[in-house]
């Protein structure tokens, strides 16, 4: 992940040190940040045992996503990068959804991209790069609370595929793939299709 915040200032989530067992376990994630448009980057947070995937930011607050051996988590700071803190992540997952649910959400964590509309308000949902996960759908999430706590949205006859734009606050749009079926029979194959909010 990569976000620039200014013309100079940019953060970078980094992995120097790649896991060793399992997703998490043994690795070592950085943010970094550079103040001089790239020419340089120093190391501003290190977590052990933790694997970053996205950095952004939430009402000009820089922000990252990762998963640790804990759980799902955000790395933030409300310093202007001063200090850093890690924020334990509530992931609650729709029935159905057992595979997932024995890691905590953490798999469906991992391969997700956020999206802020404010200070409170936000998405998780499939980073395309990943496509359709092969041992369960993808899901859309939502957070009230600046991320803590993040509950799936209802995808109405459809899986999420990666694609999500607000015009404002309330009127998004979301890309994703519907199951053509014939009737009384099972699923034939899928097709694209574009959801909006109601």
């Amino acid at each position: 992940g990569l976000v620039f915040t200014s013309g100079r200032t940019a953060y970078l989530a980094a992995v120097p040190r790649p896991q060793t067992s399992g997703y998490a376990a043994g690795a070592t994630s950085e943010l970094e940040r550079t103040i001089n448009g790239g020419a340089s980057w120093a190391t501003v947070w290190q977590g052990r045992d933790i694997v970053l995937h996205w950095v952004g930011t939430i009402g000009g607050v820089v922000v990252a996503a990762g998963v640790g051996t804990r759980g799902p988590l955000l790395v933030e700071s409300a310093e202007g990068g001063a200090t850093w803190h890690e924020v334990p992540v509530a992931i609650s997952l729709p029935s159905g959804s057992a595979p997932a649910a024995q890691a905590g959400g953490a798999d469906y964590w991992a391969t997700s991209t956020l999206h802020f509309l404010n200070q409170r308000v936000g998405f998780a949902f499939p980073d395309a790069m990943y496509g359709q996960e092969a041992a369960w759908p993808g899901l859309l999430f939502r957070t009230t609370d600046r991320g803590r706590r993040w509950a799936a949205v209802p995808f109405s006859g459809g899986t999420p595929t990666g694609g999500l734009a607000f015009v404002d606050a309330t009127h998004g749009f979301a890309t994703g793939l519907s199951a053509l079926t014939a009737s009384g029979s099972e699923r034939r194959g899928c097709t694209s299709q574009i959801w909006q909010t109601i």
